[in-house]
């Protein structure tokens, strides 16, 4: 990475300059909202230059695997909707529009994310208004999975009883991941109490079960009921499931 003073950005306009990077500091030289449980080193100092924390990116600190692993979800959404466009017309093709709002949505959460966890540690303001963003960032998300879900996965004995509610309530659902995810960042800051954890499982756990009732109705029909035949999108389905439950369980545990 390149790095220089001010005075040389004026001698070389062709070239990306970031802040020197400062050793990072451990817990107990930053402020209490930054603090992770277990972790006790490795947090960025504050109130540097934007380009500081940009940089940030290649160096050793607690954001950089958060920051990177939505990145790299980022590029996998992009390359996979590109693949998609291949032999799908995302333009012409309203059926194929769904598919397109998930891919957008997706892009949307993993960028907000990955600034949010990037760019945080420049001040107590810019924490949580990177982490407004973020958790906008999964409402919108949200969003895009009640649509696909709905025009997608939404089975004719499901959809005669919900097919008029459906989108409706599920993006109150998750606009209430959003209001939930706020309520508690602000209300219960670190160190979180339960009520923080409780928020947001109790949000998160509302939508997910309403958007995937569709999809968990074809895993009752095939393994409870036996009234569905095997498909593919059985395991796809199955898989959807275990990694969301799996997901959940590291993420509040």
């Amino acid at each position: 990475m390149l790095t220089c003073q001010a005075d040389s950005m004026q001698t070389s306009p062709g070239f990306v300059c970031f802040s020197p990077l400062v050793p990072t500091v451990p817990k107990s030289q930053v402020h209490t909202v930054y603090h992770v449980p277990y972790v006790q080193t490795g947090f960025r100092v504050a109130g540097q230059p934007w380009t500081y924390y940009i940089g940030s990116l290649f160096q050793k600190n607690n954001q950089c695997m958060n920051s990177w692993t939505h990145i790299i979800g980022f590029f996998a959404m992009i390359y996979t909707m590109l693949k998609f466009a291949q032999t799908l017309d995302f333009v012409g093709d309203s059926y194929t529009w769904p598919m397109l709002s998930l891919f957008i949505t997706s892009m949307l959460m993993y960028i907000g994310s990955a600034a949010a966890h990037c760019l945080q540690s420049k001040s107590t303001l810019a924490y949580f208004c990177c982490f407004m963003m973020d958790y906008a960032g999964i409402a919108i998300y949200g969003c895009g999975t009640v649509v696909a879900h709905y025009f997608y996965c939404m089975d004719d004995d499901v959809s005669y009883f919900l097919k008029d509610v459906f989108l409706p309530v599920g993006s109150v659902l998750t606009l209430n991941v959003f209001i939930c995810f706020a309520h508690a960042e602000i209300t219960y800051p670190r160190p979180y109490p339960p009520a923080n954890k409780l928020f947001k499982v109790v949000a998160l756990a509302a939508a997910h079960i309403w958007i995937t009732q569709s999809i968990s109705n074809r895993l009752y029909n095939y393994y409870v009921s036996l009234k569905r035949e095997y498909t593919r999108s059985i395991d796809s389905h199955l898989c959807h499931i275990l990694c969301v439950l799996a997901a959940t369980f590291f993420l509040f545990s």
